[in-house]
């Protein structure tokens, strides 16, 4: 019995060590409160709606991308025909990528020139 006496619980001990290492800290109800700070922004710079410059600078930038929305299905379809060309041993799904890249291209070019239209 008297192991069992000398034995204690190791998390009590560990608080013990703890709260001898670590004292609580006293609360003092004199202590100041933090300072509260109130901040205000000027108000944000509003953009003209009416700008003609920021207009013409949205047509360019869709614009922009009318050759390339043309040219890249007509490469990824055309790389994937030859890629499963190669793997089925064939000769015709490499033109089929092709035409159809052709078509996703011309539709891709369509729908960007009606939003420059608009």
């Amino acid at each position: 019995m008297p192991d069992e006496e000398n034995q204690q619980d190791p998390e009590e001990d560990e608080a013990a060590k703890l709260l001898k290492r670590f004292p609580q800290v006293p609360e003092h109800s004199d202590a100041p409160h933090p300072p509260m700070i109130s901040v205000e922004l000027p108000p944000h710079p509003q953009l003209k709606k009416d700008s003609s410059d920021g207009m013409q600078t949205n047509k360019m930038a869709i614009a922009s991308t009318a050759a390339s929305s043309f040219v890249t299905p007509i490469i990824i379809l055309s790389v994937a025909g030859w890629w499963l060309d190669q793997k089925f041993k064939t000769n015709w799904i490499a033109f089929v990528g092709v035409v159809l890249g052709f078509i996703v291209g011309v539709m891709q070019l369509i729908r960007i020139t009606s939003k420059l239209n608009d």
